[in-house]
């Protein structure tokens, strides 16, 4: 009895793998892990950690302990939440926010542009 089970498992599983359903699923994983590159993260310092957020992205928010683990936590959120955008054939946002890849610790100033 197990191994019937086991089988119709396979099956179901094998089918679902070569179904459009998933091949749609793994284009939007791919595109949206793409698309997030393009998008700045904003990282602030808190009492407990560091919280981090995408300004172009409504509700991509994330935290960490450290300003590194916030980011890559933002990042994973922004990457779940174009990818859900694709899915649901909504529009993505456009990333206007400029990135410049620096970190200021409590005691710097943006440098004057």
């Amino acid at each position: 009895m197990a191994a019937l089970i086991q089988d119709r498992l396979q099956h179901r599983q094998n089918d679902y793998f070569q179904s459009e359903e998933y091949k749609r699923e793994r284009e939007c994983e791919i595109d949206a892990i793409f698309l997030s590159d393009n998008y700045a993260v904003v990282i602030e310092k808190g009492e407990n950690g560091y919280s981090a957020y995408v300004p172009d992205v409504p509700d991509c928010t994330a935290n960490g302990y450290t300003a590194e683990e916030a980011e890559s936590n933002a990042r994973d959120a922004l990457i779940l939440r174009i990818e859900s955008l694709l899915k649901a054939d909504l529009p993505i946002p456009e990333p206007l926010s400029i990135r410049t890849g620096s970190y200021l610790d409590g005691n710097e100033r943006c440098p004057k542009q």
